[in-house]
């Protein structure tokens, strides 16, 4: 199917343009304003807010991306198997060095006295790398050379055995002529280049290997950033920083002082991050000539650096939110001569990059009202969700998907994976208010975040109702879902339509039409039976039967696109709708890993095993087995 944006009166949007504005109205939940699209100017009296995106979706392919959806199901292997197939794979030699950290300092032999233990104590090693070692070397570039720092670093590494060097540069060249200095020495085998102010501190020992292994998941990253908070741990410095259309930047997160907003905590690509804490594949930054000393000696740099990743080499900056770093932002800033310096180097990047800004980036949403302002920080912070080739997802289910779980929530684990590897933006929320957090405990959510997925536990509505607008795609997942929400979904679109996926799963209906018929008409028990939610004895159960199946019938015709787990109920879908509808059925059944071959042909094996929950409600297991 095609999706399409529309004004309220139904008319649909065209062209390149499509503007925002907003108005005032009551509703039964909250007496907020919301944005709307409309194709329409305001009068400037409730309607007078219009923002106009240079950026915006275009029509919305949802077949193309069931069709890449289905490749990669069809390769019968999880996911991550496949994607690891094509990663940057790092040599297995233990002796090597992996990863040098580059520490540049200039006369602040205090903080590096708090910085260096804390990069001393990293894990870094991995066992995929022949190691469980501390696997890095530690190069520490000395631009002021007075003797505190020389005997900082020599008692602080004595009797540690941590590989170190130390470089010193006491004419001061600046930071970026420091910085490629230090690369220059670095062992010629290491991968990444870790670079770091001396006025930070990280926070504990699984910092570096959590950037090394975003790294290396994210088969396009040639850069890895952390989540930066102020010395003293109270507030975001940045979460990822964004590049507005007219050279400006901004630090997602700036001054908040809730660290565990969901749109702070998962893994996504960004325009770039802070040089204070830069993890770079060594090729690119070498490539590159490293750091751009002649046109950017101490400012911009690093986002001169980044933008060369993303927009000459076709490849992405990524935030790891997982490894914190503590920064003590008054150590860097604030003179006049660094104000100046800072100014003619915006300048300069402005000119650099121009053609660049104007196609790829969005202007600074400062002038609008405050809630487009959040929606417009919101889109810009994470590249998918400006990419016009990518959709923004919103995917609403009972439970959050936990790949250990059954009852079809593995198979929904492994369809967030493969829509987050096809690089949209996806953001999950649950309607079951009385599931434990059990269910998907800390490690089952890290892998999502780790996946750049954002997870939700708020009320569902309310969070939905907050980014109205924001989501192009909403993708519901099992009639026991759809039949709480279907009504405020629709409520939901009235305040901006969005294209409806329906992942049915199955048809629940079929297997307890089925059930009656053996029990109820046949006089036939089997295990599993009384686990059934129907009544048997009722009256009126053929009503009641009814009404469920014409009620389930209904949910796929409120969709613009189904997708059933198995062709059987695939073909009777599509006898059940209308035939201009029937081309949007899309089958998507389940991943399967395959870890090893058998030795046995198919003709010399012999027997069943049959493995399946049979926990609460899953009656219908009982009958397979039976």
């Amino acid at each position: 199917i095609q999706y399409n944006r529309y004004s309220r009166n139904g008319q649909k949007l065209t062209g390149s343009t499509i503007i925002t504005m907003r108005r005032s109205r009551s509703r039964n939940r909250h007496d907020t304003e919301l944005p709307s699209f409309s194709n329409t100017k305001g009068d400037g009296k409730g309607q007078k807010k219009i923002l106009k995106w240079n950026h915006v979706k275009p029509v919305i392919f949802t077949s193309l991306l069931l069709l890449l959806f289905n490749l990669l199901v069809q390769k019968s292997i999880h996911p991550s198997v496949a994607v690891q197939s094509s990663h940057k794979r790092i040599s297995v030699e233990s002796n090597l060095t992996k990863v040098s950290v580059v520490i540049l300092t200039y006369k602040k032999y205090e903080a590096l006295a708090k910085l260096i233990p804390s990069v001393m104590q990293q894990q870094v090693g991995q066992e995929e790398w022949g190691s469980t070692e501390q696997d890095f070397e530690i190069i520490i570039v000395d631009n002021g050379c007075i003797p505190e720092t020389k005997t900082v670093i020599d008692k602080t590494f004595s009797g540690s055995g941590v590989p170190h060097k130390y470089l010193p540069l006491c004419n001061n060249p600046g930071y970026a002529i420091g910085n490629n200095e230090g690369v220059k020495i670095a062992n010629e085998e290491s991968q990444y280049i870790l670079l770091l102010n001396d006025d930070i501190v990280i926070e504990d020992e699984t910092f570096v290997r959590r950037m090394v292994d975003l790294a290396i998941a994210k088969k396009n990253a040639a850069a890895v950033g952390c989540t930066l908070l102020t010395a003293n741990g109270e507030e975001i410095i940045e979460a990822g920083s964004i590049v507005w259309n007219d050279g400006s930047a901004a630090g997602f997160g700036r001054g908040s002082k809730d660290f565990e907003q969901t749109q702070f905590s998962y893994t996504r690509p960004v325009d770039y991050v802070s040089g204070a804490c830069l993890l770079v594949d060594k090729d690119v930054f070498t490539s590159y000539g490293g750091f751009d000393h002649v046109n950017f000696p101490n400012y911009f740099e690093d986002t001169d650096l980044q933008m060369h990743i993303q927009h000459d080499l076709k490849k992405q900056v990524w935030l790891q939110p997982f490894a914190v770093a503590y920064h003590d932002e008054h150590g860097s800033f604030g003179s006049d001569d660094s104000k100046k310096m800072m100014k003619q180097g915006h300048k300069i990047f402005k000119t650099k990059w121009a053609s660049e800004l104007a196609e790829h980036h969005v202007p600074p949403p400062f002038p609008l009202i405050e809630y487009e302002q959040q929606l417009a920080f919101l889109r810009a912070s994470d590249l998918r969700a400006r990419d016009p080739k990518k959709a923004n997802i919103l995917y609403i289910d009972e439970r959050v998907p936990n790949k250990s779980q059954g009852a079809g929530f593995g198979r929904a684990f492994d369809n967030l994976s493969m829509l987050a590897e096809l690089g949209h933006r996806i953001t999950v929320t649950k309607v079951d208010e009385n599931a434990s957090e059990s269910w998907c405990d800390m490690k089952c959510r890290n892998k999502l975040l780790s996946l750049g997925i954002e997870v939700v536990y708020s009320d569902w509505y309310d969070f939905a109702e907050s980014r109205a607008g924001f989501y192009d795609i909403v993708l519901v997942s099992r009639p026991s879902t759809l039949k709480k929400i279907h009504g405020l979904l629709r409520t939901l679109y009235k305040m901006y339509p969005f294209s409806l996926i329906y992942d049915c799963e199955a048809l629940w209906y079929q297997r307890d039409e089925g059930m009656l018929y053996l029990v109820h008409d046949q006089g036939i028990e089997f295990p599993g039976a009384n686990e059934s939610k129907l009544d048997f004895q009722q009256p009126s159960l053929d009503l009641v039967m009814k009404a469920e199946r014409d009620l389930e019938i209904s949910f796929l015709s409120m969709a613009d696109t189904i997708v059933p787990v198995a062709e059987g109920e695939t073909e009777t879908i599509k006898r059940l709708l209308p035939q201009p509808t029937t081309q949007n059925v899309h089958t998507i059944g389940h991943v399967m890993e395959m870890n090893r071959v058998t030795r046995n042909s198919f003709s010399e094996r012999k027997g069943i095993l049959f493995l399946a929950s049979f926990g609460g409600q899953m009656y219908y297991n009982g009958d397979a087995i039976w």
